[in-house]
């Protein structure tokens, strides 16, 4: 069956679509790769094609795949669709030392950028400032997701499919500048989509924080409406994500379970407090991403 989805607000360029009441793979689709080519966050898996069918201008459709398996558009179940505007059409950019596929909303501080590389790939952004956050993944083969975020620094990364702690490894992320970031992860030709992010006041916002085990009140500068956590001074914590059309509903980008009842973060106008010492337990670390509703 296709079936339109709308009420987004503008035609999206990357959504990302997770099943709540079944146990399903994430799946996110953007318009470099086209639809509907479609990752999965909690696997490894190369890309597939069976995402969103199309971006719409006021949302997005979905068919029934063969092999749907839950993932977007199963009769009678529950989902929940996280959504970003790149631009409306993707360019060359010429900025580093290869060329990338750039769909760049620089307002909003948001890019998507494909590239093919062996080696060292040095490669333009198109936001005209530094990223925050930059999430990788290899689409030809089978290989765990890269996640940079600022305050785990350069030459270390987090995998979005797994709970680990930060890994050190020098040839990942080795420099993030306004225009380009630097990146060494294939040693041959083989294509990436990265997924960009820079902080805009009012609307997005990447940090960290220490947890004190009872309440703590985290000031992004507006109410969010998307928020994603990460433990990083220990393994074994995964990516936990709240959004603002569900209450105390976890999902966790890297495993297909359904949604879990849990406490999550209240959003409030200036940010987002734990009224617990979920994600908050004394002397934690944790990282997060942080959006309003829309830019």
């Amino acid at each position: 069956a296709v079936t339109p989805i709308t009420g987004v607000g503008f035609q999206p360029d990357f959504t990302w679509i997770k099943g709540r009441t079944l146990g399903a793979s994430h799946q996110l689709t953007d318009s470099v790769r086209t639809a509907p080519k479609a990752l999965k966050t909690n696997r490894t898996d190369a890309e597939d094609s069976e995402g969103v069918a199309s971006f719409d201008s006021d949302g997005f459709t979905l068919q029934l795949w063969p092999n749907e398996n839950g993932d977007s558009n199963t009769s009678g179940q529950d989902y929940v669709a996280w959504n970003w505007k790149g631009a409306e059409i993707p360019a060359i950019n010429s900025n580093g030392s290869i060329p990338s596929v750039v769909s760049a909303n620089p307002a909003a501080g948001f890019s998507i950028v494909s590239y093919t590389a062996g080696g060292t790939a040095n490669v333009g952004h198109g936001l005209g400032s530094a990223p925050a956050v930059i999430i990788t993944k290899n689409l030809d083969v089978a290989e765990q997701w890269f996640v940079y975020h600022k305050d785990v620094g350069t030459q270390k990364f987090l995998g979005l499919n797994t709970t680990s702690a930060p890994i050190s490894n020098s040839g990942v992320y080795t420099s993030i500048t306004d225009t380009t970031f630097t990146n060494l992860i294939s040693s041959t030709s083989r294509n990436y989509i990265n997924y960009c992010f820079a902080e805009v006041a009012g609307f997005s916002k990447f940090g960290s924080y220490t947890g004190n085990g009872t309440s703590q009140t985290i000031v992004t500068g507006f109410e969010p409406a998307f928020v994603m956590l990460k433990r990083t001074d220990v393994s074994g914590y995964s990516w936990a994500i709240a959004d603002n059309k569900r209450t105390d509903g976890e999902l966790l980008a890297n495993v297909s379970d359904a949604e879990r009842n849990e406490n999550t973060p209240d959003f409030i106008s200036n940010g987002f407090t734990m009224t617990t010492a979920r994600y908050n337990d004394t002397g934690e670390e944790w990282i997060y991403m942080a959006f309003a509703n829309q830019f």
